[in-house]
C-alpha cells in the first residue's frame, strides 16, 4: 500500500536491526566497521558504550570532525560529552567535512581573525562548495543543505538538492524520515528543511565514508537478445534502470526488472498463441458477445436462468453500451480489456504469491518472484500487461490504496469499467495522486 502520512523524525532513538545494519533516526549504521578507531576507548557521559552510534561518534571524534567537551561535570566527576541532540550550524558541518576530504589543506590554512571557522569557510569557498553562510556568520543546518554540501564534495561541483538527496538514498547514507514507520526514501520523506543534529551530522558522515563507493559505479546497459531492441533509460533512487516501455513497475534494479518483465512477456505472449484475450468461457463474456454479435436477449433463453441473468446484466452495462455504440469498440476488444485486467491477477496466484499483510509489496519482481503481493504489486502488473498490449495506463494512489487505469480512445478504464470522470474529480480533491503517469498525458 501507497504510505504517506508521515510521523516525527525520531531523532537519536534506536528503532531497529535489520540486516546487519542497525537503524538510528532513520538512519542506516552498519555494525561491524570501524574507520580508523581510536586506540583508547573514552567513555561519554552522555551516550552509552551500547548505544548503535556509539563508534560512528568514535570514529568522527578520533578524526577531529565534531566538537567535544571533555571537561564536562558529572556525578561529582569529570566526563566528555558529545552532546548528540545539539542543533548544528553550517560552520559545524564545514569542520567536518573540510576536514575529511582536504584535511592538508584545513591544517595549512590560518584563520583571518579570532574566529576559527573562518579556515572551513575558507577551504570550503577555495573548493567551490556551495555554502550559505561566510566567515562572520554561519546559520543552522539543514538536511538539505548538508546533502548538497556532501555531494558537492564527493563530485567536485556544486549538486542541486534533488540530486543530492538522491544519491543520499543511492549509496544508503540515509534513509529519511519515517512515514507511518517505514522509510519511503522520497524527496519529501528526507526533510530538507529539518534542522540537523550533531547525531544526524555524525551518522551520514560516517556511512559516507563506509559507501561512497556506491556513488562511483555505472551500471552496464543490459546485453539485448534482440540487437534491433531500444531501451529507455528510467532514473531511479537506486540507480538507472533500462525499461522497454520507459517504467520501472516498482523494481529497484536492471536485474529484478528483467527477471519480472520478463515473466510477464513471456505469459503475454502465451496467452496472445493461445488466444486467452480473445476467450468468452465466463457467462458474462458469453452474454457479451451473443449480446452485440448475434442480437440476443434474455427473452431468448426462457428455460435458461443463468443466461437470462448475464444478459440482463450485459444489457444494463452502460459502460460497455458507451464504449461500443459511442467509442466504437470492437466487441472483441472489450474482452480483450476484460481479460487484461484478469490476467493481472491470475499471474500473482499462478506465482504463489501471499498477502503478508504489511503494506511493503510494491514492485512486479515482488509478486512474481518474491511471491508477496499487494495492490501496488497488482497494478505495477497490470500496467506492465498494458503497455505490452499496446495501451498506455497510470497508476493512480491514496494513503490506503493504488490501481490502474488503462488509456482507450480517450477514455480512462479499469477493465472496461469507466474511470476517466472519477480520475479528474479524485485529483482535484487532492485525496489521490498519480504514482506513476502516462506517456501520452492525461487527456
Amino acid at each position: 500500500m501507497v504510505k504517506m502520512n508521515k510521523f516525527p523524525h525520531r531523532e537519536w532513538l534506536m528503532a531497529l536491526s535489520l540486516a546487519g545494519a542497525v537503524v538510528v533516526s532513520g538512519e542506516p549504521v552498519a555494525s561491524n566497521v570501524l574507520a580508523a578507531p581510536p586506540v583508547q576507548t573514552p567513555m561519554y557521559g552522555d551516550l552509552s558504550v551500547t548505544h548503535a552510534s556509539y563508534k560512528p561518534f568514535q570514529w568522527a571524534i578520533a578524526n577531529g570532525y565534531v566538537k567535544i567537551n571533555t571537561n564536562a561535570k558529572g556525578k561529582g566527576k569529570t566526563v566528555t560529552m558529545v552532546n548528540p541532540t545539539a542543533v548544528l550550524t553550517e560552520a559545524d558541518a564545514l569542520m567536518g567535512i573540510t576536514k575529511y576530504f582536504w584535511g592538508k589543506e584545513v591544517a595549512a590554512t590560518k584563520p583571518i581573525n579570532k574566529n576559527t571557522n573562518s579556515i572551513y569557510y575558507q577551504v570550503a569557498q577555495k573548493k567551490n562548495l556551495p555554502v550559505k553562510g561566510n566567515m562572520a556568520k554561519s546559520p543552522v543546518l539543514t538536511k538539505g543543505q548538508l546533502a548538497v554540501l556532501l555531494m558537492s564534495a564527493h563530485y567536485g561541483k556544486k549538486v542541486s538538492v534533488e540530486t543530492a538527496v538522491q544519491k543520499m538514498y543511492q549509496a544508503g547514507i540515509t534513509s529519511g524520515n519515517a512515514v507511518k514507520g517505514k522509510y519511503p526514501k522520497t524527496y519529501q520523506s528526507f526533510g530538507v528543511n529539518d534542522k540537523v543534529t550533531k547525531s544526524v551530522f555524525v551518522l551520514w558522515l560516517y556511512n559516507y565514508n563506509l559507501n561512497k563507493g556506491k556513488l562511483n559505479v555505472v551500471q552496464p546497459k543490459p546485453s539485448q537478445n534482440n540487437s534491433v531492441e531500444k531501451r529507455i533509460p528510467v532514473q531511479t533512487r537506486y540507480g538507472t534502470i533500462y525499461t522497454h516501455y520507459g517504467r520501472t513497475y516498482g523494481t529497484k534494479s536492471q536485474a529484478e526488472y528483467d527477471k519480472a518483465f520478463g515473466i510477464i512477456k513471456a505469459r503475454v505472449e502465451k496467452a496472445k498463441k493461445e488466444g486467452w484475450f480473445k476467450d468468452i468461457g465466463t457467462t458474462y463474456m458469453k452474454s457479451l458477445w451473443l449480446y452485440y454479435k448475434e442480437g440476443k436477449r434474455a427473452s431468448d433463453y426462457p428455460n435458461d436462468p443463468i443466461m437470462q441473468w448475464g444478459l440482463n446484466v450485459v444489457d444494463g452495462d452502460q459502460d460497455v453500451r458507451y464504449l461500443i455504440e459511442k467509442k466504437g469498440l470492437a466487441v472483441e476488444e472489450v474482452i480483450q480489456l476484460i481479460n487484461m485486467k484478469e490476467l493481472s491477477f491470475i499471474m500473482e496466484i499462478e506465482a504463489g504469491a501471499k498477502d503478508p499483510l504489511t503494506g511493503e509489496p510494491e514492485s512486479i519482481y515482488d509478486s512474481l518472484v518474491l511471491k508477496q503481493y499487494d495492490c501496488n504489486t497488482t497494478a505495477n502488473v497490470y500496467l506492465a500487461i498494458a503497455d505490452i498490449m499496446g495501451y498506455d495506463g497510470l497508476i493512480i494512489a491514496s494513503d490506503t490504496h493504488a490501481e490502474t487505469y488503462v488509456k482507450v480512445r480517450g477514455e480512462w478504464v479499469s477493465g472496461v469499467e469507466i474511470m476517466t470522470s472519477n480520475l479528474f474529480d479524485l485529483l482535484e480533491k487532492k485525496t489521490h495522486y498519480i504514482l506513476t503517469p502516462p506517456r501520452t498525458g492525461l487527456k
